[in-house]
């Protein structure tokens, strides 16, 4: 939500709400639709729900590109991002202007001849300001590895129970649970390692593509 606006997000949230999920859903869950007639077989909302919010969530994901400082100079998203450059760019230049002006906005008078603001004062603001405009301190707080880690084996534990419950009962008792259970934990270990190989060469992508 760093990188988006309230409004944007509750288009997003209702289209896919009231578009997207129910369309797919109908595909599967609906005994007369298309996928359903194939023989589609949906296990714990694969399909209309895991799947089609992995996809969303990447298109949104490109549509507002990485955030600030990921990829160095890389800041501005992959549609549209020449014209939001020029618009920042003409914005910067208008704030800069602003700045090395200071002494002329009608506040900063009114400061002065209330005597809360002194000439002195005046060029730290400006020297200060315009430091800060070409060289912003913009580090974002690092996050943190315990409550990641916490979290993460929080739902890993969570996914024991539901698969190995789901499961059970979708293939008649056949697989016992502890085939299930050690599937759940070799897949997202699997899934972790390769991520772990993949990660430089997508972003070195990511980078290319932006």
């Amino acid at each position: 939500m760093e990188r988006a606006r309230i409004e944007a997000y509750g288009v997003f949230s209702f289209l896919m709400t009231f578009f997207i999920y129910p369309v797919v859903a109908c595909w599967e869950w609906n005994s007369t639709g298309w996928l359903a007639l194939k023989g589609f077989k949906d296990f714990a909302g694969c399909g209309p729900i895991h799947v089609i919010g992995g996809i969303c969530g990447l298109v949104g994901s490109i549509i507002v590109g990485p955030r600030y400082n990921r990829f160095n100079d890389v800041q501005f998203p992959f549609f549209f991002g020449d014209s939001r450059r020029a618009k920042l760019e003409a914005y910067n230049q208008e704030a800069l202007e602003k700045i090395k002006k200071l002494e002329e906005l009608d506040e900063i008078k009114e400061l002065v001849e209330e005597g809360r603001l002194t000439k002195a004062d005046i060029q730290g603001i400006k020297a200060h300001s315009i430091r800060e405009f070409y060289k912003p301190d913009l580090d974002l707080e690092e996050e943190s590895s315990l409550w990641l880690s916490i979290g993460t084996f929080i739902l890993w534990l969570g996914w024991f129970f539901f698969n190995g419950g789901s499961a059970y009962g979708l293939y008649n008792s056949s697989l016992l649970p502890s085939k299930i259970i050690t599937n759940t934990i070799l897949a997202p270990a699997a899934s972790g390692g390769t991520a772990y190989f993949v990660k430089k060469p997508i972003s070195l992508w990511v980078c290319k593509c932006f």
